[in-house]
């Protein structure tokens, strides 16, 4: 769904929200109650047809301007109001979900059509006979009865609208069962819902909608009830840890980046000795800028280490070799990074992902590429003033060139990025809002050293800082 704009009557509900979802997979759709969830699918399921925007099913364009164009393309919701009428029997349904196939699929014979239905009601393990009234069956058992029916009838994608939360435990359990059976059937399943803690265990990724827009995509490694309760309301999400935390875990965490008593070629460093651990924010503060800008040089292949030892993933780095750090996962952002002027947003940031490739002889696959681009631009680049679209070109703003050689960082699967002094020649409202886009990397399960002048900026941020002067670090400040 790509720039989908719906409007009641004359208040805009749905303001160009995105959203994709892969075959077999089962996605999340959460947010307050008037956000404009509903709003925003009723444009695929058709229950309210969007005024403008493109839906591809299986990658094809398709118009859906009512609830029967949705079935016919394989879309299927379930709702807390059931849409099978209780005084119809399981017989009943069958026989209408067959006069349903029969447009679609003139040759089908009923016969064939009970065996369908028969083998998915086995499947289910839905035991109630044809004759059995729909009134007096469960809630849970009445939805299982709705799965059925979309199956038979060729289903591709199955909205559930807020209904996990009136499910039993046990029931809950079932319906786990019942996500892996339409998986393994390529159907894949949205759940729309206010509350995350019952989407949580369910969902691959999760979509989280703010006044109309798709503000952000939660990855499984990033579901966090916390995180996603901040982007609901809108407010910042900050990670903070207590000096206990720092002291005591960051020791236990896997080694990333080890220097120990590194000297390099332009003797700017003396003497380093530091280790950087796996998901930390460490802070550099580089009273010396000759000493912050030789570390980094090392990493970008200008500097070479000359006496000591450099560890990368607690494996040596040979001595005196310039290795292509990129390849190994090491990202460095300068303090003026070159983009291609005449090339879009989406083009410039696909090029970090693509050089990576290159290091590999990997070709990556261009529409999972597409969508990675359109999830990290709904990330990094929407505001609630402003949203940046992939086709259009980058605009002469500092912090929109920052924000884009930190997404290629991203897109190039980053584990450790490394900043030059990422806030210098920023006004305090774009310091404010990079420092937002440092945490934010933080849930990509990304390693973070900043290298930078301006302590009271790194001692916001940072778990620990270390003190660099005249090549060598002789403070460590922890928070």
């Amino acid at each position: 769904m790509s720039n989908i704009v719906s409007y009641n009557e004359t208040v805009q509900t749905v303001k160009n929200a995105e959203l994709n979802i892969f075959e077999g997979e089962v996605a999340g759709l959460i947010g307050k109650n008037y956000m404009g969830k509903r709003a925003f699918i009723g444009a695929i399921t058709g229950e309210t047809p969007c005024q403008s925007g493109t839906i591809w099913i299986n990658e094809k364009k398709v118009l859906i301007s009512s609830i029967e164009k949705a079935r016919n393309v394989g879309v299927f919701q379930i709702k807390q109001e059931t849409s099978i009428i209780e005084t119809f029997t399981i017989g009943d349904m069958i026989a209408m979900s067959y006069a349903f196939m029969k447009k679609k699929n003139r040759s089908m014979k009923y016969s064939a059509y009970l065996k369908v239905w028969d083998e998915v009601l086995q499947v289910l393990e839905v035991n109630e006979v044809d004759t059995t009234l729909i009134g007096n069956m469960h809630f849970s058992k009445r939805v299982l009865i709705e799965f059925a029916q979309a199956l038979c009838c060729e289903a591709k994608l199955l909205v559930l609208d807020n209904i996990m939360n009136y499910f039993s435990p046990t029931a809950k359990k079932h319906m786990e069962k019942v996500f892996l059976i339409c998986r393994g059937r390529g159907v894949s399943i949205l759940l729309i819902e206010n509350n995350p803690e019952s989407l949580l265990p369910l969902v691959s990724r999760m979509f989280i909608m703010r006044k109309g827009r798709i503000v952000d995509v939660l990855e499984k490694n990033e579901l966090n009830t916390n995180l996603i309760l901040s982007l609901m309301e809108g407010e910042a999400f900050q990670y903070r840890q207590t000096i206990d935390e720092v002291k005591e875990r960051i020791p236990n965490k896997k080694t990333m980046i080890r220097f120990e008593h590194s000297m390099g070629n332009d003797e700017n460093t003396k003497d380093v000795f530091f280790t950087l651990y796996e998901n930390e924010i460490l802070g550099l503060w580089n009273q010396n800028r000759h000493s912050g800008k030789s570390l980094a040089d090392i990493f970008i292949g200008r500097n070479k280490i000359r006496q000591g030892e450099l560890y990368l993933f607690d494996r040596l780095v040979r001595r005196g070799k310039v290795d292509p750090y990129e390849e190994k996962g090491i990202y460095v952002i300068t303090e003026e990074e070159e983009l291609f002027s005449n090339m879009n947003f989406e083009e410039n940031l696909e090029m970090g992902a693509l050089k990576k490739n290159a290091f590999w002889g990997i070709v990556k696959n261009e529409r999972e590429l597409h969508y990675q681009v359109q999830e990290i631009m709904g990330e990094y680049f929407s505001t609630e003033s402003r949203v940046y679209q992939p086709h259009q070109y980058i605009p002469d703003n500092l912090l929109i060139k920052k924000k884009v050689v930190l997404c290629r960082a991203i897109l190039a699967k980053a584990k450790v990025i490394i900043y030059c002094d990422p806030w210098i020649k920023m006004d305090m409202r774009e310091q404010e809002a990079f420092t937002q886009d440092i945490l934010r990397t933080r849930k990509h399960g990304i390693t973070q050293l900043i290298i930078s002048s301006q302590i009271d900026l790194l001692c916001n941020i940072s778990n620990r800082v270390l003190q660099i002067d005249q090549g060598e670090i002789v403070k460590e400040i922890h928070r």
